[in-house]
């Protein structure tokens, strides 16, 4: 059994300014998950000296997020937070973790249709589908998911985790429009970043394949020849076919 945990990066209104959307799930093979929390516990309480740290991508790269979060508030130099990072991907890496990916191009979908899907209901479609595939491959095995739990503020003006909760019910009932689900198991779940250290490793991996996108997008057609560095760190964990590419396996992108 796998528990897959589910954060996104970039926006999802086509109102944004940004041309993608991502979804990334970090899938994390049940009888693994115990080892790998500690591993990241300890990081955590190495560096930090406490558990309760919330890492997150933004926070780690912008100057001024980085200084707010973590070198003003804990007895860690730029040089040790580098350091850190550095191991926490290598702790991430030494499992049997899968990763897998949807990513919307906001613009091309514009260009298609005059009302086109949301990018969220798109991406989570699209999403699921690729993680009931990956278990049925896995001797059919079952998976829980997990969404990172959105803010207050952002439940209350769209109701997105309601949305996005009667889509998941509705997909477990009939199955998609193109796959009929067989491997997912239980409704969907959230649970508040701050408190799970996978979720925060998700969040790390979807914005490296967002960056991916924003930096070397028109080469996804024929396999990316440029890579960002950290996106190059977790390409090996993404899901492949059976002959070897992630394109429509762990990444799955629209159009």
């Amino acid at each position: 059994m796998y528990l897959f945990y589910l954060d996104e990066s970039g926006e999802r209104e086509y109102t944004s300014l940004s041309q993608y959307f991502v979804l990334c799930a970090l899938g994390v093979p049940v009888e693994q998950w115990r080892a790998l929390n500690l591993d990241v516990l300890n990081l955590k309480r190495t560096y930090f000296n406490r558990v309760d740290v919330e890492i997150k991508s933004s926070w780690l790269r912008r100057p001024q997020d980085r200084q707010k979060r973590y070198l003003s508030q804990y007895s860690v130099s730029e040089t040790d937070l580098e350091e850190f990072t550095e191991k926490l991907y290598t702790v991430l890496l030494s499992y049997d973790i899968v990763l897998i990916a949807s990513v919307v191009d906001k613009h091309q979908a514009r260009i298609m249709s005059q009302s086109p899907p949301s990018p969220s209901a798109l991406a989570y479609r699209l999403l699921f589908e690729r993680v009931d595939s990956f278990l049925k491959q896995q001797g059919n095995a079952y998976g829980v998911l997990i969404f990172d739990k959105i803010s207050e503020g952002q439940f209350r003006k769209k109701g997105y985790e309601n949305l996005l909760a009667q889509q998941h019910q509705q997909y477990l009932e009939r199955g998609t429009e193109l796959v009929q689900v067989n491997q997912i198991a239980e409704g969907l779940l959230f649970i508040p970043s701050h408190e799970n250290n996978m979720i925060q490793l998700a969040d790390l991996c979807a914005y490296n394949i967002y960056r991916q996108f924003c930096d070397y997008g028109d080469e996804w057609q024929h396999g990316f020849q440029s890579k960002y560095l950290y996106f190059e760190r977790i390409e090996s964990k993404l899901y492949r076919g059976s002959a070897g590419d992630y394109r429509g396996w762990g990444i799955q992108k629209f159009p």
